[in-house]
């Protein structure tokens, strides 16, 4: 055991770009029968890749013999990561969706929200904890704002739902359908007295 792990330290930055690989090549296979990783996952997996790039890079650069050359290289690769910090957390921010297992119409559900100006809830085919359907199963509107639905209590008051299985928008309303169908034929016998 003692001798993999020394095998793995001295190499970081060569294990990182396999476990990498390896990674895209797990993704690649599960797209092939339209499936995902849940997003979580995405997230934990291309941090551990970063932290492994910055630190295979930092190893590389302890090993320079001249040490004006390897103090420089350091403080580069130091000035370089606050930009990129910075980069990350803005991309982190604008691509987070909250997730929630739900059940929705009778299907267990992963549902991600999308709340920048507009609140959409994207629910995709849960499979088990780590991989889900990769299609939008539904969608539904909440509205402006950028809110949870789930966690403020509003996951019942969509405006519309879209079903993409079906290719169909569902406007959802207060009204009942008798109270439908009453305006409906009011409009329909103003329209004929009008013309008339």
């Amino acid at each position: 055991m003692k001798d993999i792990l020394k095998h793995y330290s001295k190499y970081i930055l060569l294990d990182t770009l396999v476990a990498a690989t390896l990674f895209a090549g797990a993704h690649g296979i599960l797209s092939l029968f339209h499936l995902k990783f849940i997003e979580w996952f995405y997230y934990a997996v291309i941090g551990i890749i970063t932290i492994g790039i910055l630190l295979g890079i930092f190893q590389l650069l302890l090993k320079i013999r001249k040490n004006y050359v390897k103090y420089v290289a350091i403080c580069v690769e130091a000035i370089c990561l606050i930009p990129l910090t910075y980069i990350c957390i803005l991309i982190f921010a604008f691509t987070y969706k909250p997730m929630h297992i739900v059940e929705k119409d009778g299907i267990k559900c992963v549902a991600y929200v999308r709340a920048f100006l507009r609140v959409y809830v994207d629910y995709y085919e849960y499979r088990n904890p780590l991989i889900t359907g990769d299609e939008v199963l539904f969608t539904d509107y909440f509205g402006k704002g950028g809110f949870d639905p789930f966690v403020d209590g509003y996951e019942y008051d969509s405006m519309i739902e879209e079903n993409a299985a079906m290719d169909d928008t569902t406007e959802i309303t207060d009204d009942s359908e008798d109270e439908r169908i009453d305006n409906e034929n009011i409009f329909s016998q103003q329209k004929k007295e009008d013309d008339t």
